[in-house]
């Protein structure tokens, strides 16, 4: 690879995106901030440098079907992060908004939290782990059978007084709708995150630094699952 162009890696993560055709996608922010998706074919020639105009950094990046979707941390205003779906021509098709907040206690607006994806309960009240999301930090993507899938982390406020962290598995379809959840509420402290697809189930794991040595895999199943136990509150929703 022999591009270099005016590009200063400023963020430790550059993601890459391999193609069906051989070729691959990179993300890259530039020392001005704007996020960049470097487009290569097979042979490793650059076949496009695409400024998305967006000053964000990149969590991760998957080629689609018909295009690519990117993760992204807002690099000006830091309590922001959105997942953006670009077509092969490289247009914006669909932004979601992930996260707006970067508020740790009780008293964030009703109004500020509904910018950012949630998952409610029968009762119409926020599951455990989501109504005080803020400060998103990471995040890994994959794709198949049509379906974008999003593992990422997050702080949240607990009504008991402290900070803590966690993860959210969220799914969209190819134009980013269609959203459906997996879990509201995953590994606790998730540091870093991987996610596969073994053409049945899209398998997560996630790093602790509070526990690292008896690490879990765990798949969920959409037929089979029905409820999810809140720890706080001690009850299931």
């Amino acid at each position: 690879m022999s591009y270099t162009g005016k590009l200063h890696f400023v963020h430790s993560n550059n993601p890459i995106a391999p193609r069906d055709n051989g070729g691959y996608y990179i993300a890259v922010s530039d020392i001005e901030k704007y996020l960049h998706v470097l487009s290569y074919d097979k042979n490793d020639n650059l076949i496009k440098d695409f400024n998305t105009n967006e000053k964000s950094y990149p969590s991760d990046i998957v080629a689609t079907d018909y295009g690519f979707s990117i993760y992204m941390m807002d690099a000006v205003n830091t309590n922001h992060s959105y997942l953006n779906l670009y077509n092969k021509n490289f247009e914006l098709i669909n932004s979601v908004q992930i996260m707006n907040n970067n508020q740790n206690d009780n008293y964030t607006k009703d109004s500020n939290i509904k910018k950012q994806i949630i998952k409610y309960d029968p009762s119409g009240s926020p599951v455990f782990g989501m109504r005080f999301m803020y400060r998103p930090y990471d995040g890994k993507l994959t794709y198949s059978r049509g379906r974008i899938f999003l593992i990422f982390e997050h702080y949240n406020y607990f009504l008991d007084g402290g900070g803590h962290t966690g993860d959210t598995i969220v799914t969209f379809n190819d134009i980013l709708s269609d959203m459906d959840f997996g879990i509201t509420w995953g590994s606790s402290h998730s540091l870093i995150q991987s996610v596969t697809f073994d053409n049945d189930h899209f398998w997560t794991a996630a790093l602790s630094d509070a526990y690292p040595e008896g690490i879990s895999v765990q798949w969920t199943s959409k037929k089979n699952f029905t409820s999810d136990f809140d720890p706080i509150n001690k009850k299931y929703n």
